[in-house]
């Protein structure tokens, strides 16, 4: 094993025992997940999925606008897309992310985030102009 000497000691030699006492943690551990992980990821499949109830509350709220301007706009996304091809996007994003964040992509919650801030901006700018 690399071995360098410094303030001492050999620090190859600590790195190389804590490298193998990972390992050995590991071998008695029954998946190689470690339960730190699996909770930051459950934790980040819950904080998406609360967004995406966010997320659809919106579209719903907007779809069902009492105001002239929130009326216009959910007459033309009907127009286009039948008034559920909107709801049919909101899930595919929503199942994406929900994948991503079960996978532990933390950047998924920050793009989700985001996505959801402009929807409920839009709405609450919508709502306000209406």
């Amino acid at each position: 094993p690399l071995s360098v000497s410094w303030m001492g000691g050999r620090v190859g030699e600590r790195a190389g025992a804590a490298l193998d006492r990972q390992v050995e943690s590991d071998k008695k551990s029954p998946s190689l997940i470690r339960p730190h992980i699996l909770l930051q990821a459950r934790l980040m499949v819950i904080i998406v999925f609360l967004m995406g109830v966010a997320n659809f509350y919106c579209h719903r709220a907007v779809l069902e606008g009492q105001g002239r301007l929130l009326r216009e706009f959910a007459e033309t996304m009907k127009r286009y897309g039948g008034g559920w091809a909107g709801y049919a996007l909101e899930f595919v994003f929503l199942t994406v992310s929900l994948w991503f964040a079960r996978e532990g992509s933390t950047m998924i919650v920050f793009v989700y985030g985001v996505y959801t801030a402009l929807n409920i901006g839009g709405y609450l700018m919508l709502r306000r102009m209406g």
